[in-house]
């Protein structure tokens, strides 16, 4: 009876922590020619259905006023803690990303030209949630805050929250044009000779397509946020398990499949662990240093 009381409280926790929310994760413009790689990553945490939410994605082009009507999320349905796209064309995202299976559940495809100096935001019930870019302003005109993204990647930090606001110290971004020849425009000439995703994998790990989720936290260690859990779900790109913390004391990492029964049991010296072991499906993940010990849903892709 404990072990079943301790693992409803530890999915009642992780409840509250994951709450429903769509976050802008990663922006890509490159030097394709039409019909061009341009996409925009987003993570979803918790439950939303597109088809009911009052929840939109808006485009500013050029500094100007943002705008609700270019992109419709509608078709994609209810999703859960999952990555979601917005592409220009699904043929160069296959070949640029072979990894990722990219269909009508978590992808849209917009005619809209979108370019480097143009921004993003995820509004829901009339407050934004999520912000790549400075309001009112173009970015080829903003090199104080530089996120110019023409020809290159911009990807929140791993480990750090999103605020809901643009804030660029929350993004890793390249220099602009970094990525020019990088990545395989096959169906309209080709200018690289690999696939973007081969060519990420050289750069920082924030840059690997689905990288970034919310860092987690218990209830009692929600304001502090004293350890941070990620990147979850983990997917067969990546399996290592990063955990950062304030203190200098060995991790301790249990995890347990849903039924409660514990499946690993292991004291870190380092701040990550290797869970390619772990088939895939939702385990409980129970991480214990000094004082501190919390508990959330690992999902394994």
């Amino acid at each position: 009876m404990k072990k079943i009381y301790s693992l409803i409280l530890t999915i009642f926790v992780c409840t509250l922590v994951h709450s429903q929310s769509m976050h802008i994760t990663k922006v890509i413009e490159t030097d394709c020619s039409d019909p061009f790689l341009k996409t925009v990553e987003f993570y979803v945490s918790g439950t939303i259905d597109f088809a009911t939410a009052n929840i939109g994605v808006e485009y500013m082009n050029n500094g100007n006023a943002w705008d609700a009507t270019k992109f419709d999320f509608t078709s994609l349905g209810s999703v859960t803690d999952s990555y979601v796209y917005l592409i220009r064309d699904l043929q160069i995202m296959t070949d640029n990303f072979p990894s990722i299976t990219f269909d009508a559940s978590n992808t849209v495809t917009t005619g809209t030209a979108t370019n480097g100096d143009d921004g993003y935001r995820v509004v829901m019930d009339g407050n934004v949630i999520s912000q790549f870019g400075k309001d009112a302003t173009d970015a080829d005109n903003d090199p104080a805050d530089d996120w110019d993204h023409g020809d290159t990647i911009f990807s929140r930090a791993l480990g750090v929250n999103d605020d809901g606001t643009w804030n660029s110290s929350q993004w890793v971004g390249e220099a602009e044009n970094s990525i020019d020849t990088k990545s395989l425009c096959a169906i309209s000439g080709g200018a690289g000779t690999v696939a973007l995703e081969t060519h990420l994998s050289t750069l920082a790990a924030d840059h690997a397509m689905q990288s970034w989720t919310p860092p987690t936290a218990s209830i009692d260690d929600l304001a502090s946020n004293k350890i941070s859990i990620y990147p979850n779900p983990l997917t067969s790109i990546n399996r290592v398990l990063n955990i950062n913390s304030n203190y200098s004391e060995d991790i301790n990492v249990k995890v347990y499949d849903i039924s409660g029964k514990e499946i690993l049991n292991r004291q870190l010296t380092t701040n990550t662990i290797n869970l390619s072991n772990l088939k895939t499906g939702v385990y409980i993940i129970s991480v214990k240093q000094e004082n501190i010990n919390i508990s959330s849903r690992l999902i394994v892709n």
